[in-house]
């Protein structure tokens, strides 16, 4: 249920309202932060609702929403939103450097990165780049020396 039974935002919602004024943050600042939302839906997730109808955010939302004002994990998961708090987890892991590290081959990790690619095409294009990157390597290689 988005809203609580007597109009209240919900739980999560009141968490991270919370942590955003602690920070002095108004929704315009804390929203870009985000990187997926605006600062209209951020007011209309704090609210618990937008148009006169409730609404609550959806997982990962909730999760960077928190990670902008310092929510803590563990205060999703009292809120109720357990999935969002794993999501906030992962978001703070990767920002922390804990994450997987790419290779040490910036221009492959590129082409596997590469927005706009179907799966074929980048199969395709890294099994290329594979080949060139293994003929360069041998031909650099000195030539084996005859007995």
């Amino acid at each position: 249920m988005p809203v609580n039974d007597d109009g209240t935002p919900p739980p999560e919602a009141t968490v991270i309202k919370r942590a955003r004024q602690a920070r002095k943050m108004s929704p315009e600042d804390a929203a870009p932060l985000t990187g997926i939302i605006r600062s209209r839906r951020w007011r209309q997730i704090e609210a618990g609702h937008a148009s006169g109808r409730a609404i609550r955010g959806d997982d990962d939302v909730i999760a960077h929403m928190a990670a902008a004002v310092g929510v803590d994990p563990a205060q999703l998961d009292e809120a109720g939103r357990g999935e969002a708090a794993e999501i906030l987890r992962e978001i703070l892991r990767q920002r922390d450097g804990h994450a997987p590290q790419p290779s040490a081959d910036p221009a492959r990790d590129s082409i596997a990165a590469r927005p706009g690619l179907s799966d074929r095409d980048r199969a395709i294009a890294l099994a290329v780049y594979d080949a060139l990157h293994e003929a360069a390597s041998a031909a650099s290689q000195p030539p084996a020396r005859r007995a």
